[in-house]
């Protein structure tokens, strides 16, 4: 509901996600982790993967 410029994504068809009233938003399930973020800030997620390399194996 009211939801513009965003992109959701969902790993997996037993999961609903709603979103209202958000804009310029990146949404990502992969089932493990869940990602959200400014579109903005998208560029980011290599930083993310990078660090979660070093600090937490299992959910990379």
């Amino acid at each position: 509901l009211d939801t513009q410029n965003s992109l959701v994504y969902l790993n997996q068809d037993r999961r609903l996600i709603v979103t209202i009233g958000v804009s310029d938003l990146v949404l990502v399930d992969t089932g493990d982790v869940l990602l959200v973020c400014p579109k903005e800030k998208a560029q980011m997620v290599r930083q993310v993967v990078n660090q979660l390399k070093k600090d937490r194996q299992d959910y990379v």
